[in-house]
């Protein structure tokens, strides 16, 4: 009896989590009635993210239904959902809107403007591709407000404004696909420009601890 007991609720428990997470797909259309190829498509707040293919599908595995998924549309909008009870859905965008289709079910939504917060602290691939830049350096130099990168004797060096940690120098602190790095050269000799797909500046870093206080900058590569 007690083995059947356990047994029950190993199963519930099962069940339970398959229900928590899960995953959701899509299909992302054009105003054109086209398939909306190469646009980025993650869950907010993570570096979870993936890119529309030639027919413009996307997939988001282990989602639950109080995520929500992040759609960038161009520089200036971007598409916003909740995840829901959404399992595959069909985005066709609109001028100033999108609508959002599972079956019979179809919701219309408006695009939240992003232009912005996106150009105050984040850069996302097509941004990055727009300016045929060479190093990291290139990247960070003027396109980000507080961003500074200066030339000395030993290098590069970037730092943002308000930086406050005395222990260990001025540089910003640098994270990569959630590792760590000691500098932004180490940053820039092993991780190619062609490679990333977001930058995001963090002014308060104070999680990361000492390095923290100087800030953080965050890069999501396309090979994580």
């Amino acid at each position: 009896m007690i083995i059947k007991r356990i047994a029950a609720i190993v199963l519930i428990s099962l069940l339970a989590a398959d229900q928590l997470s899960a995953q959701i797909k899509g299909t992302i259309i054009d105003r054109k009635q086209r398939p909306a190829k190469g646009l980025k498509v993650w869950k907010k707040n993570t570096n979870t993210s993936v890119v529309t293919d030639d027919q413009g599908v996307w997939m988001l595995v282990d989602t639950t239904p109080h995520d929500t998924v992040v759609i960038t549309v161009n520089r200036k909008y971007e598409a916003v959902f909740a995840v829901g009870s959404y399992k595959d859905v069909t985005l066709l965008l609109g001028k100033q809107s999108f609508t959002l289709k599972e079956g019979s079910r179809q919701k219309v939504i408006a695009y939240r403007q992003t232009l912005r917060a996106m150009a105050s602290n984040v850069l996302v691939r097509e941004q990055i591709a727009r300016m045929s830049a060479n190093t990291i350096y290139d990247v960070l130099r003027s396109s980000i407000p507080g961003v500074t990168v200066t030339e000395g004797s030993n290098g590069s060096l970037v730092t943002i404004r308000g930086g406050s940690s005395l222990e260990s120098g001025n540089e910003a602190l640098f994270v990569v696909d959630g590792t760590v790095y000691e500098s932004s050269a180490e940053v820039d000799r092993q991780i190619s420009v062609n490679d990333i797909d977001k930058i995001e500046v963090i002014k308060d870093g104070g999680g990361y601890g000492a390095r923290g206080a100087n800030g953080v900058i965050i890069i999501t590569t396309n090979k994580r």
